[in-house]
């Protein structure tokens, strides 16, 4: 689901807003839960499975949504308005699940329903893969939503395969082998916000040179159609590919470190030992991680690494804040100051009472999606499951 959140300025004041509400302001009766913001940190995408954001959602279903419209107190010149987008493209609900939401920007949304991926950009919602392709997941699109990559079993032969559609001109570009040599294991796409670049992860088969393969990570370019290998020839199994915003770097994992490779020069550096999860920030010279019980922030320039005790790292695509889980709490710290702050605060300034996590930090790391059960956060929060909210914090 998507929430959108207009007239957020620098100086508003801190404050938390939910945003899983209907467009009257009515609480969800079921859980909402896997909050992303976009980059300009005007919508938050996020699933749902409550029946009462919308008229008419009766299929007891996860459903994607976007919310769009005033928040507290920063009233914009439009009423809110709720859209449920995961429905079919004549407007009706769709009788499955509806989840797995990724964004670019706007109101730009993949998704997944009953081995679909479906994309709602210019033009409306519209099935991505072909339907021979099934089961497909993993929807991922650009900033635009021209292009959108999935993972779906291979058409010749039923094998793994990566795709990207180009919405444009309708174009399918399947991705199943390298260098002649057909893949045995292929997902993790990932499409770069400037739509030239797919970065995959994929598993070569057993040969007697390497009896025990591993996954590596490929980059492919989508007008040139050259492959490039991301991660180490060798060593442990690459992974959770992270794209800057112009494709040239990736970060991604490898027996158990970090990596981040400069597809322009080559050049691979060991960014983090004994670390996961890797997140670059938007010109790629920033990057975050989970090391242990330590969420990281390493700039890969200076070398300086910021620690903080914490879960759940999301960097902000300027590389200046990043939010992170801490216990039951949200907070967010400002790089350049050190400084630290509670983002799950509570109506009162203090601290939530139940767990608050997932959180997914914008751009310029002004605002803060996350989801929580703590009913301290916001007033008249009385249905007493996940919902999601949005922290301005300058």
């Amino acid at each position: 689901m998507l929430v959108a959140f207009t007239g957020t300025t620098a100086s508003a004041a801190p404050h938390v807003d939910r945003v899983s509400t209907a467009a009257d302001g009515t609480q969800g009766d079921k859980a909402s839960s896997a909050a992303v913001t976009t980059p300009n940190g005007r919508f938050v995408a996020f699933s749902s499975t409550a029946s009462h954001l919308v008229p008419g959602d009766t299929n007891a279903e996860s459903d994607v949504f976007v919310f769009s419209g005033a928040l507290r107190r920063n009233p914009a010149p439009m009423p809110s308005v709720t859209e449920r987008i995961s429905m079919t493209r004549d407007g009706q609900q769709r009788s499955g699940a509806s989840y797995d939401p990724a964004m670019g920007e706007g109101k730009v949304v993949s998704f997944t329903s009953e081995g679909d991926v479906f994309v709602n950009a210019s033009g409306g919602i519209s099935q991505v893969n072909s339907p021979t392709q099934r089961p497909s997941s993993e929807g991922t699109p650009c900033y635009s939503g021209r292009m959108v990559g999935y993972a779906a079993p291979y058409a010749t032969d039923g094998g793994p395969g990566v795709h990207v559609r180009n919405r444009s001109v309708g174009k399918l570009t399947s991705l199943g082998s390298y260098q002649g040599v057909r893949f045995t294991w292929m997902g993790q796409p990932v499409v770069d916000p400037t739509c030239q670049w797919l970065t995959y992860a994929a598993t070569l088969p057993a040969t007697e040179a390497d009896p025990d393969p591993q996954p590596r990570v490929y980059r492919f370019k989508f007008n040139g159609g050259g492959t490039d290998v991301v991660s180490a020839p060798t060593g442990g199994a690459a992974g959770n590919p992270s794209v800057n915003y112009g494709g040239r770097y990736v970060a991604f994992e490898q027996g158990g470190s970090v990596y981040v490779r400069d597809l322009d020069t080559g050049a691979l550096e060991k960014a983090a030992e004994h670390a996961s999860a890797p997140s670059l920030s938007a010109d790629g010279r920033k990057v975050a991680y989970q090391q242990g019980r330590y969420a990281v922030v390493r700039d890969l320039d200076t070398g300086a690494t910021h620690r903080v005790r914490g879960t759940e790292p999301s960097l902000a695509g300027t590389g200046t804040a990043l939010a992170y889980t801490s216990g039951r709490s949200v907070c967010l710290l400002e790089l350049a100051t050190g400084k630290r702050q509670l983002v799950s605060v509570d109506r009162w300034g203090g601290r939530n009472d139940l767990p608050a996590g997932h959180p997914s930090v914008n751009g310029d790391g002004t605002v803060v999606a996350f989801e929580s059960a703590s009913p301290d956060l916001v007033e008249g929060d009385t249905n007493g499951v996940s919902d999601v909210f949005l922290r301005t914090v300058q």
